[in-house]
């Protein structure tokens, strides 16, 4: 009878607490799925757009990166400049693109990842302004410039800008891949040379503009284009005031720059504005990785092209430049959508497409080079960037808090491009394969040499009997001329 009525509690107990775990489960689940949101976008000019995003990282495990992926359709393909997040603050996100083709309309949507999982916003339209402006159209303010914003029955919001001036901004020595604008890396005592390009894109010329570049303090300026004001070194500006540009007219300036010392790694960005007392205009965001690790960590893909169902080969190469030892060294690489791990010469712990490698400790001047392959899924689409990104983590010590480094491979879907090699490893026919053509070659030549030389032997011979032939008929007519002779002297003997 007792154990009737614990029976009986304990059913009543499940009743009443598997709804609440299931409510705490679901709650978990929509919690986590808004880790990262896509915001509508907004354009600066007719080819510059600011990609905008939320991010709540609260419930994530951090580090983590983020960046923006775009493209003219759904399958996207271009990427940004990957960023770090350490904190759990919840914060606005943006990067500024150039538009390849002003013409088209693109898609777009916010990524995060970190060792556990990859969470992706929503895609969204990116539809490029034109001259029809919806009648929903309302009048805005950014920058101190009108602009005009329609929004339409989407989530997407297409604006018109009206500014005078276009302004470029890259690092003229060194430039990294696909999407980010301008990204270098680093160190200390490394000089960098920003270049800037202000364009008058408007009918009417521009006065009094007051060019400014407020420069991190992890870099010591040391010189720039004629005519240039520098601040001071606290402040650390760089400015040129220009009282007129014309019409369609373009002006050029640089700046150079030396990495400071510093004692961890450092991102900094960099950004020129251009303002008079009508506008301003910020310029694209150049970035700039200063790497203070002791670890040099090159990371490639060893084939640029691959084809859908392919094979796609890694590289990883590392070494601890550093006189004391690294500890707790972890590599972790992940994997796209696209990518499916298949063989490496290390033991990889695999979870969710990403993949882990202790390490373990690394001592001064240990190097080594891990590699890897990855199947190409067949449903890639075509010319699509595959990108792949690796991070080590390690300590320097104990009693210091844990240091990464991330690098990015990237190859290209190319359903016309034979990879021959990577077809004969992946059906594991490599040497059957390379002695079956060697032999069929060798007997090939054989049989065109065999053949030549009876050939050769052939006309030998038949050049041989001919030459017989005459000789034989050449000793005839001989004789018969000689008995012809000795008749006709015989007869004028007599």
């Amino acid at each position: 009878m007792k154990n009737n009525k614990l029976f009986t509690k304990i059913i009543v107990a499940a009743v009443l607490i598997l709804p609440l775990f299931f409510f705490a489960f679901s709650f978990r689940t929509a919690t986590a799925a808004s880790v990262i949101e896509t915001k509508p976008a907004l354009f600066l000019s007719k080819t510059r757009v600011q990609l905008n995003g939320f991010l709540n990282p609260s419930d994530l495990s951090l580090p983590a990166n983020y960046w923006f992926e775009w493209g003219r359709t759904d399958a996207l393909g271009n990427f940004t400049y990957p960023r770090t997040v350490r904190t759990t603050a919840s914060r606005s996100i943006s990067e500024r693109i150039t538009l390849p083709d002003p013409a088209v309309n693109y898609f777009f949507r916010v990524v995060i990842q970190n060792h556990e999982s990859k969470e992706y916003g929503q895609i969204m339209l990116l539809k490029v302004p034109n001259e029809t402006i919806d009648s929903k159209s309302f009048s805005n303010t950014v920058s101190g410039t009108s602009l005009l914003i329609s929004q339409s029955n989407t989530d997407t919001l297409v604006v018109a800008a009206v500014l005078p001036l276009a302004v470029n901004h890259t690092i003229a020595n060194l430039s990294f891949p696909n999407g980010a604008e301008s990204v270098v890396a680093g160190k200390a005592g490394d000089v960098f040379e920003f270049l800037v390009g202000i364009e008058n894109i408007s009918d009417k010329p521009v006065y009094n503009l007051h060019i400014s570049d407020k420069l991190s303090v992890f870099l010591e300026f040391f010189e720039a284009s004629p005519n240039y004001k520098y601040s001071n070194s606290s402040q650390n500006e760089v400015s040129w005031d220009i009282p007129k540009i014309a019409s369609r007219a373009r002006l050029e300036f640089t700046i150079k720059v030396r990495g400071k010392k510093f004692s961890e790694n450092v991102v900094i960005e960099n950004i020129v504005t251009v303002a008079n007392k009508d506008f301003l205009v910020d310029s694209a965001t150049t970035t700039i990785l200063l790497n203070n690790s002791p670890l040099e960590l090159i990371f490639k893909s060893k084939n640029k092209k691959v084809p859908p169902g392919g094979i796609s080969e890694y590289e990883i190469y590392y070494r601890n430049e550093a006189e004391i030892s690294l500890i707790n060294a972890n590599l972790q690489i992940f994997l796209p959508e696209e990518l499916q791990f298949k063989e490496s010469d290390r033991k990889f712990a695999e979870k969710d497409n990403a993949l882990s490698l202790e390490i373990g400790e690394i001592k001064p001047g240990q190097e080594d080079i891990i590699q890897f392959t990855a199947v190409v899924s067949e449903a890639a689409k075509n010319k699509k960037t595959i990108v792949v990104f690796a991070t080590i983590k390690y300590q320097k010590n104990l009693s210091l808090n844990e240091e990464l480094l991330t690098v990015v491979a990237e190859s290209i879907v190319d359903k016309d491009f034979m990879n021959l090699t990577a077809a004969i490893i992946e059906n594991n026919t490599l040497p059957s394969v390379i002695v079956s053509i060697i032999i069929i070659a060798l007997l090939g030549l054989l049989i065109i040499l065999f053949y030549r030389h009876r050939l050769y032997r052939d006309r030998k011979e038949k050049e041989s009997l001919v030459l017989a032939d005459t000789i034989k008929e050449l000793e005839q007519k001989l004789k018969i001329l000689t008995e012809n002779q000795e008749e006709q002297t015989g007869e004028h003997g007599e």
